[in-house]
């Protein structure tokens, strides 16, 4: 698999937020991160657009990867609540959805390739998609 740009961004956050490989989420929330990356409109319907998908790529029902991506929110809010309240921008009062969750690091990636020079208006047209992003 060839690593994208944006891809190596949302590993960097996942790490630092605490999260590591050996959670299953990890790697599903990767893949949803760079779905709606490629596509920020899929963020409106989460569990079709994106759950699902990644449900079929990992061979599991979408429920499951929802589950997953809570699960590494949680260790997130538990190991580095500070650094995920700066992703989302906001004082949490309690842990993100699995939704927000995906939305915030979602917003990290397309901010990082914006100021790496690429126009925002092209990243969030889809003209410039994520798997074409080299590093």
């Amino acid at each position: 698999m060839v690593e994208v740009r944006g891809e190596r961004e949302i590993y960097v956050q996942l790490r630092a937020l605490g999260i590591t490989p050996n959670y299953v989420g990890y790697f599903q929330t990767v893949d949803a991160v760079v779905l709606c990356a490629e596509a920020p409109e899929r963020l409106t319907q989460i569990t079709k657009q994106v759950y699902m998908e990644v449900g079929k790529r990992y061979g599991v029902k979408w429920a499951a990867v929802e589950r997953n991506i809570r699960t590494v929110a949680r260790i997130a809010w538990e190991r580095n609540r500070a650094l995920l309240e700066e992703l989302v921008g906001c004082e949490l009062s309690s842990r993100p959805f699995s939704s927000q969750f995906v939305a915030a690091l979602t917003m990290r990636v397309l901010s990082s390739l914006t100021h790496d020079g690429l126009s925002e208006a092209a990243i969030s047209e889809g003209s410039v998609p994520l798997a074409e992003l080299e590093v």
